[in-house]
């Protein structure tokens, strides 16, 4: 997105237009991943970055997870860094208003597919830091559109968002080959032969 467009579309978002942002956009129904994304955020203390949370309350319990992440960032002295959010009315807003997208979970929570938010936004030039669950790294075939990261090394996580942030160069050269890898990987096309060929094998 140009200067002008990541404008809009934070303003669109109701987001500063000051800053980097990141975005995690997923499920948080896990302590271990609530302790995590702190360590993360206590990992980029003192920069001007910004962390996105995402997270529609898709059980009873999410706003008490939700609450409860808010409270241990703000303990941590890390309060100012996280941004909370509800359900999203316009993703692609959003995604055009993130500078990357991350992914430190360590579980998919019973799905064997892709997790749909990472392909969204890296077909809108989002790269991606991802853990080393095994269905994620299709996502990174050659490495250029992001970086894989041990879900459990927050240091890693923290390092990697940064490096990514400040180097622009490196952005920029990630965003076009988190699109290309869309286009290439994961057009409609594509992913229709191979269903085909799935079902031919099958019959």
């Amino acid at each position: 997105a140009t200067p002008e467009d990541r404008s809009s579309a934070r303003r669109k978002s109701g987001l500063s237009e000051e800053g980097p942002l990141a975005l995690f956009a997923g499920d948080l129904e896990s302590d271990e991943l609530i302790n995590r994304l702190v360590r993360i955020l206590e990992g980029i203390k003192g920069s001007k970055l910004k962390l996105i949370v995402a997270c529609r309350d898709k059980t009873e319990a999410t706003p008490t997870f939700k609450r409860r992440l808010k409270r241990l960032a703000d303990e941590a002295g890390a309060g100012e860094h996280l941004i909370m959010m509800g359900r999203v009315a316009d993703m692609p807003a959003l995604f055009d208003s993130v500078d990357l997208q991350i992914f430190p979970s360590d579980s998919l929570y019973g799905k064997m597919d892709l997790p749909l938010v990472l392909l969204e936004g890296m077909g809108r030039g989002v790269p991606v830091l991802l853990s080393e669950l095994p269905p994620l790294a299709e996502l990174l075939p050659d490495g250029r559109a992001g970086r894989v990261i041990p879900a459990e090394d927050s240091k890693a996580w923290a390092a990697g968002m940064l490096e990514f942030v400040t180097d622009r160069q490196l952005l920029k050269k990630a965003s076009e080959a988190a699109r290309e890898t869309v286009a290439q990987e994961f057009s409609r096309e594509k992913l229709g032969r191979e269903y085909d060929n799935l079902y031919r094998e099958l019959e």
